[in-house]
């Protein structure tokens, strides 16, 4: 609109099917947004684009008269019924929701669906507490924690590498770092920590 962007969509063609899905701002906080997005510079400087804020718009702020969401969904509906000639309503059977959700339930809402495959990336956590900064350092690889470093200017009674050697190889989700951490005292690691700040501060 007028130069600017108001969608953002992505597709992928698999064993024979096309899956595309899109998404519309209609009345975002731009602000957000623009937190939200880290465009590649290369992209930006190919665009000679400054910012992100100055090329996203809201569909609300452009319409000729004020409209809920809701309003504009049932125009946008309406309006590929009827000037689409292949377009027709489908209404979901009891037999699709209860097959839609075992799908859910069986493969799409597992922990390996949405975390096992993910490729790997480091991540870094670091924070102030009374007794010192902790820099967490972490790599992780289709899910599962496979290496740890701990930084920073705390003392403790044990050498850290225990600490981290009980984090290794595991899934990075909560029940799986908690049960890791079983038996073992934060506190002699790391000086006048808890495992709730830990937990906290890995999760």
């Amino acid at each position: 609109i007028e130069g600017m962007k108001c969608s953002g969509n992505a597709q992928t063609y698999r064993k024979g099917r096309m899956m595309h899905h899109g998404t519309l701002l209609f009345q975002s906080d731009v602000a957000d947004i623009s937190g939200s997005l880290r465009p590649n510079p290369l992209k930006i400087e190919s665009k000679s684009i400054k910012s992100v804020r100055s090329r996203i718009t809201n569909i609300a702020s452009h319409l000729k008269k004020p409209m809920t969401v809701d309003a504009f969904y049932d125009g946008l509906y309406q309006f590929f019924l009827k000037n689409m000639d292949d377009a027709q309503e489908y209404v979901f059977t009891d037999n699709d929701i209860q097959s839609i959700q075992a799908l859910a339930d069986e493969k799409y809402s597992t922990w390996n669906w949405n975390y096992g495959s993910s490729p790997a990336y480091t991540l870094r956590k670091e924070q102030k507490f009374d007794f010192g900064i902790v820099d967490l350092r972490l790599t992780i690889e289709k899910g599962v924690i496979k290496a740890v470093r701990l930084f920073g200017d705390f003392f403790g009674g044990n050498e850290a590498e225990v600490l981290e050697q009980s984090l290794m190889g595991i899934p990075y989700e909560k029940n799986s770092c908690e049960k890791a951490l079983d038996g073992l005292s934060v506190d002699d690691y790391i000086s006048g920590m808890s495992r709730e700040q830990f937990l906290s501060l890995l999760l």
